[in-house]
């Protein structure tokens, strides 16, 4: 027992001694009047070591915040400990202004909050037994409204059925369609932008086409299916004539992402490949000869980029256990063949990817780390990686949900998300636009220097898509 008075602290000043585990009762006499006294009980355990031992949780972990307009979305790992018993519920609370919010699991998204409020968010748990310590505060994030476009246009036609990819070159629009056509087997939409008249294309090479880019001034085609070996082809359409050529080669097996950087076009294969894995297929616009690109670290393809240098492909897999992460990076060094594999926490399931000379841009269904059983912590959707260092970071900034897609104009970068449409300054991570009134389920994005256009895969007039034309200028 301690006794403390105002300026006098005496240590073990009195000794209670052993009791019965089921009961003390201590009387003290012979106290100083007016002084103020602390006892302090500890129960030992007959090995001496003390056995007073907390029942309530530790704090939660890693807690992390992305704003939005007027809110906050708070993600956070699970106690080390439980406590005594399970987690029944987490307390999130905002500092400042001490708003609250409480939910069973992670994460939990506190409404309420001022806009151009910086914020930190702290998160307790609590089980049967009691409440655990604060967790250390998350980052700090501010709210703020996010304008919409002045210039929105909604494109509808009924050639538009499941529309996927999308490419612009300034005067048309091309979009493929994987389901419509004569044979229902898809087709290809040219969209006049001066107009906004839409000519469907039907071409027996178009089977499932997935993706579209153009390329020597011909529109490019990945088909997922069809082809001389019903694994898949690429349809060349010479914009000036409109003829369709197919080219097929053993190494395409299903197709489905494109692009081109002036010289090539290069090819996302889900299949095929070293491991039949997948592969990439590089395809030379002057001589249409194909060569193959095989790789371990290329593991189901979901998206490619080149900058004339470097090819990025997005792995739906791959990755290590080590790196807690599901997915991966390939860089192909055009020039020597070179494949990089970029693995990291922060690329989970990479979806879209883009790239200017010195940073590659991913977008993917969150950062996903399988800390333990089904415990998970969603993260920003974007992520960056300096293609000199192979350094990997997040980008901050209010996004959210699963990462569709992402492109690159000049420093502003844009990321959809199947709800929302995001235009980031790619250095400041400023939000330039978030408009919603007329997307359903966006899919593909592009630009075109005048307009963003956004493949809609639902609604639309027919029920099986749309097209939303965005005004980049009205945006800034």
């Amino acid at each position: 027992m301690e006794k403390r008075g105002a300026t006098q602290r005496f240590k073990n000043l009195f000794n209670v001694g052993s009791r019965s585990r089921l009961g003390c009762r201590w009387s003290a006499s012979a106290l100083v009047t007016s002084m103020v006294l602390m006892m302090m009980v500890t129960i030992v355990n007959p090995s001496g070591a003390a056995a007073n031992k907390s029942l309530n949780p530790t704090a939660p972990v890693r807690v992390h915040a992305v704003a939005g307009d007027g809110l906050a979305t708070i993600s956070w790992l699970k106690p080390t400990s439980r406590g005594g018993s399970g987690i029944v519920k987490y307390l999130v609370t905002a500092h400042p202004s001490n708003k609250t919010c409480y939910t069973p699991t992670s994460p939990c998204v506190l409404s309420g909050l001022t806009n151009k409020t910086t914020y930190r968010f702290t998160v307790t748990a609590e089980n049967k037994t009691g409440v655990g310590k604060n967790s250390t505060p998350s980052n700090r994030v501010t709210p703020q409204a996010l304008p919409a476009s002045s210039d929105v246009t909604t494109i509808n036609d009924v050639s538009f059925n499941g529309p996927d990819g999308i490419a612009s070159n300034g005067s048309s629009v091309w979009v493929a369609n994987y389901q419509g056509g004569p044979n229902g087997t898809g087709s290809v939409s040219q969209i006049n932008v001066a107009t906004g008249s839409v000519t469907e294309i039907d071409d027996a090479s178009f089977v499932s086409p997935a993706a579209i880019t153009i390329a020597g001034g011909d529109v490019w085609v990945a088909n997922l299916n069809g082809g001389s070996n019903n694994t898949g082809s690429v349809s060349e359409i010479n914009v000036a004539t409109g003829v369709v050529t197919q080219i097929n080669d053993p190494s395409f097996d299903g197709p489905d992402a494109m692009t081109a950087d002036g010289t090539d076009v290069w090819v996302a294969n889900a299949g095929n490949g070293s491991t039949d894995s997948g592969s990439v297929s590089e395809i030379n616009i002057a001589t249409g000869v194909v060569t193959q690109i095989s790789n371990p670290s290329i593991n189901d393809p979901d998206a490619i980029a080149s900058n004339g240098t470097v090819v990025a492909v997005a792995n739906q897999f791959g990755g290590t256990v080590s790196c807690k992460c599901s997915g991966s990076i390939s860089e192909i060094n055009i020039a020597s063949g070179k494949v990089t594999d970029v693995m990291s926490p922060f690329i989970h399931l990479p979806t879209g990817v883009a790239l200017d000379q010195n940073t590659i841009w991913v977008t993917g269904n969150g950062e996903g780390l399988a800390i333990s059983g089904s415990d998970s912590l969603i993260f920003p959707i974007l992520a960056k990686i300096n293609i000199s260092s192979g350094a990997v970071s997040k980008v901050n900034g209010p996004l959210s949900g699963n990462g569709v897609s992402v492109t690159l104009d000049g420093s502003n970068l844009w990321v959809n998300n199947y709800q929302y449409v995001y235009e980031l300054n790619a250095f400041t991570g400023k939000v330039l636009l978030c408009d919603t009134a007329s997307l359903n389920t966006p899919y593909g994005i592009s630009l075109d220097g005048t307009y963003l256009w956004v493949v809609n895969n639902a609604g639309g007039a027919s029920g099986t898509g749309s097209i939303t034309r965005i005004g980049e200028a009205s945006t800034s």
